[in-house]
């Protein structure tokens, strides 16, 4: 983190400060370009770690090792060409080793026999990835939440029944693994097949399973996931209740489509109705329906006359179990319409464009019951799911090995696709590239490679600045050369480009010779150097220097530069860059200019007043900075 804020980023201020209460003090501080504070933190050694390092955002950019923002394609970078895994946590699984590749010889090459397996198998290959592989959950992230105790990330029956079909699925791919033959056979039944044999065998994953069949509703999954009603006997009581309850429910809305003259589920249908976060049932209707039974939802009803009474007329109708006094509004050849507060048959509850919802004393008095037992069941059924969570997490440590399997076997078969699959070359044959790749336990871009383990990649490559975070494009440079040279090993690869353009020729030239010699014999790291001043090329070192340029042709009478992609040995013996210039489209004037221009300098005399140097063709600066150099040995800095 410290690296990020102060080096990679270079925007932060950090501080840390102790005490406690009220009494504080701040014991360091650092900011970009005074590190010194935090140095020890900064440029730790990692030569002692089980793994290589590539976490500086440098090298990341120099390698293309991540996408960026600015791909137009998901191969440019390494990691999308590499991510050919079927899961999420595989794919997770190549990001984390590409940031912390091996550096166990024999892992390394555990890995590749693998790969090696599974590309000469391609039945073997194309079965894990698309029956095995392929809609796998993911299990590291359930896994995960399965271990939490946090409020609001408990895990639920939805995910014990992921795990569930993870867990069924183990056998197929165990016994897909020991049907190889191939030369590694014995290796992969005893890094994958053995261990998986263990993870479900009858102490473990299979009472896993034992579990959740036992605990959850099987037959109403996917719909909804509930521990089953014969778990328990007082979730058994409350389900066969509620089960009653629903039946009154419909036989109550039966009896109001039947006396409303409508059709249940056609004309009027039972539905739920939710008010101030409370669920009932109820009845709807639509507004065309609502017209005809408008007189029988109204406060009006037609009863039949029992007895008149001085204050009213006791009456019954069909369907009422109570006889009540109403009063009389008007007698009819047929029956009496009468009103009376509060003892109406149906009753609105909202009204909408969609339609009407109302209920009726029956149905609101059994929605009632069935709103109270299915509170209870609700209760007991979280209670419940609790427990199988809690009895569930005592398997979280096989699940976890069973997820580092799983994904490890998903990016190395990923990796064989890729090696089967792609074309050939599938990468550009970088150094840094397919170092990274081979210690990741991948395949590289070439008929064969004898490759050494580094334990971390260096790279100083590009430039850039940013103006907002007050970062010069040299002061980039020198941030991200510190890096290297604090955190540099012998057993390290240091890639640098073009290293000192931020400054004038003589102090990057000087910055440049200085490095080279701390890398080449204080550090002893192997190194590729691009650089740009020729006059490096005398450097000279009892670990070795080799100078190496990739030949171009250029065409005599059009003066067009042609790449060649060629190593070849020896310094370069001139530069191209007006040639460059005129293929990147530059104007013919501008062009013509530079050549004028160059000519006349290769002519002239270069005068330089500073400290002894006279006057000097510029052919001889070489010459004359390595005579300077045998003259006065404080520059560039003594060799160690």
């Amino acid at each position: 983190m410290l690296r990020v804020l102060l080096v990679e980023e270079a925007n932060h201020v950090v501080e840390m400060w102790e005490g406690s209460g009220a009494s504080w003090k701040m014991t360091r501080s650092a900011s970009p370009g005074r590190l010194a504070a935090f140095e020890e933190e900064l440029f730790r050694g990692v030569g002692a770690s089980a793994a290589a390092t590539i976490d500086d955002a440098a090298a990341q950019r120099a390698l293309n090792v991540f996408p960026s923002r600015l791909d137009t394609s998901a191969t440019f970078s390494l990691y999308g060409l590499m991510a050919r895994g079927r899961t999420a946590m595989g794919k997770r699984r190549l990001r984390a080793w590409l940031k912390q590749p091996l550096v166990d010889p024999a892992e390394i090459t555990s890995r590749l026999n693998v790969v090696e397996a599974l590309v000469s198998d391609a039945e073997l290959r194309e079965k894990l990835r698309d029956q095995h592989m392929r809609g796998l959950p993911d299990v590291e992230r359930l896994v995960r939440k399965l271990d939490s105790r946090r409020a609001g990330s408990a895990i639920g029956l939805g995910e014990l029944c992921q795990l569930y079909r993870v867990s069924a699925r183990l056998p197929l791919i165990e016994d897909a693994l020991r049907q190889h033959e191939g030369p590694h056979a014995q290796m992969l039944q005893e890094r994958y097949c053995d261990e998986l044999a263990v993870a479900h065998d009858q102490d473990h994953l299979c009472k896993f399973e034992e579990l959740v069949e036992a605990a959850v509703d099987l037959d109403r999954v996917p719909d909804e996931y509930l521990i089953a009603p014969a778990y328990r006997e007082d979730l058994q009581r409350l389900h066969d209740e509620k089960e009653e309850l629903e039946r009154e429910v419909e036989q109550c809305a039966a009896a109001a489509a039947k006396d409303l003259e409508l059709v249940l589920d056609k004309t009027v249908k039972l539905e739920w109705h939710k008010f101030q976060n409370m669920r009932t049932r109820c009845l709807r209707i639509t507004q065309k329906e609502e017209k005809r039974v408008r007189s029988k939802l109204s406060n009006g009803m037609k009863y039949r006359t029992i007895e008149a009474h001085e204050d009213g007329t006791e009456l019954t109708h069909k369907g009422c179990t109570i006889c009540c006094r109403y009063r009389t509004i008007e007698a009819r050849k047929d029956g009496t319409e009468l009103t009376h507060k509060g003892c109406t048959m149906y009753r609105t509850i909202e009204a909408r464009k969609d339609g009407i919802k109302f209920t009726s004393k029956q149905l609101e008095r059994a929605a009632a019951l069935l709103q109270d037992n299915s509170a209870k069941y609700e209760d007991l059924q979280k209670e419940l799911v609790e427990q199988v969570v809690d009895v569930a997490r005592s398997f979280v440590e096989v699940w976890e090995g069973v997820t580092s399997l799983l994904s490890e076997l998903d990016v190395l078969a990923g990796f064989a696709d890729l090696a089967a699959n792609a074309p050939d070359p599938y990468a550009r044959p970088e150094v840094g590239a397919c170092v990274l790749m081979a210690q990741v336990g991948c395949f590289v871009p070439c008929t064969s490679a004898r490759i050494c383990v580094r334990d971390a990649i260096f790279a100083r490559v590009g430039a850039g600045d940013c103006q907002q975070r007050g970062v010069s494009t040299f002061m980039a440079e020198m941030l991200e050369t510190g890096a290297i040279l604090k955190g540099a090993t012998k057993n390290s690869l240091v890639i640098i480009d073009e290293l000192g353009r931020g400054t004038s020729t003589y102090d990057g030239f000087g910055l440049a010779w200085a490095i080279s010699e701390h890398l080449m014999e204080t550090t002893q790291a192997p190194t590729l150097f691009a650089t740009h001043f020729h006059e490096l090329t005398e450097i000279t070192g009892p670990t070795g220097v080799r100078n190496l340029h990739v030949s171009t042709v250029v065409d005599p009478t059009s003066g067009r530069l042609t790449m060649l992609y060629q190593i070849k040995d020896g310094a370069c013996d001139q530069s191209f860059g007006i040639q460059v210039a005129e293929s990147a489209g530059f104007p013919a004037s501008v062009v013509q200019l530079a050549r004028e221009k160059l000519a006349q300098l290769e002519g002239a005399e270069i005068i330089s007043v500073k400290g002894s140097l006279e006057m000097l063709t510029l052919g001889h600066r070489a010459a004359v900075l390595l005579k300077r150099r045998q003259n006065n040995r404080s520059w560039p800095p003594p060799r160690a």
